[in-house]
């Protein structure tokens, strides 16, 4: 998970889920443990904090479980398409 898309795994887990009959059964986890020094780095990921898989794999993880509840992570952005009834006037 750890260096996963979190939005793009939910679509493509909603996906699966409407092909099987929602019969998904989804396994997931950090990942190895990184088998290079600072790997993360490679990748591209930064994390001044403490820059471990585990670390990151936990908030994605949690933007993971948002997005397959539904819960609202992004707000359309009104120049681009208006007002309408869910967007602020």
């Amino acid at each position: 998970m750890c260096y996963e898309n979190p939005l793009y795994l939910a679509e493509e887990a909603a996906a699966l889920d409407l092909f099987s009959d929602q019969r998904l059964a989804l396994g997931i986890s950090r990942g190895s443990p990184e088998p290079a020094l600072r790997g993360w780095e490679a990748f591209g990921y930064e994390d001044h904090t403490e820059p471990k898989a585990a670390n990151m794999a936990r908030e994605k993880f949690d933007r993971f479980l948002r997005a397959i509840r539904g819960e609202e992570l992004a707000s359309a952005d009104p120049q681009q398409f208006g007002p309408g009834p869910d967007l602020p006037k």
